[in-house]
């Protein structure tokens, strides 16, 4: 529901988004903890997270990387471009930490599975 395949066009006058109120530090902040709850539990559900610093056992394979995990690792590129401009330096770390997991993560699924569907350790 809400998911479509492709970009949406919108239009709209060129004065009129410009002249909407934008969110206070704390509604963002706010709507920013809701959105990666509300994630977060889809993806939860999905699989459930290895503790930190624990790796998957020895004879199970890691999870497969996925175009969600992909959009995961933009969507933490990019808050963390945003909170270098606000100058947000913790937020920036936490997000840094978040991104390193993430590519160790897609490292390790593109380590162990081949494109056609085949697994296989390096």
């Amino acid at each position: 529901m809400g998911v479509v395949k492709s970009a949406v066009d919108i239009s709209a006058p060129v004065d009129q988004i410009d002249s909407e109120p934008t969110m206070s530090e704390d509604a963002h902040k706010a709507f920013l903890r809701r959105n990666r709850a509300r994630v977060s539990e889809q993806r939860q559900q999905q699989r459930q997270p290895l503790p930190p610093g624990a790796a998957p056992p020895p004879n199970e394979p890691p999870p497969r990387w996925t175009e969600q995990d992909d959009q995961a690792l933009a969507d933490a590129i990019a808050q963390q471009a945003i909170m270098m401009r606000r100058k947000n330096w913790t937020r920036v770390d936490e997000l840094e930490e978040i991104i390193k997991e993430a590519k160790a993560r897609k490292q390790a699924s593109e380590a162990y599975y081949k494109e056609d569907g085949r697994t296989y350790r390096l």
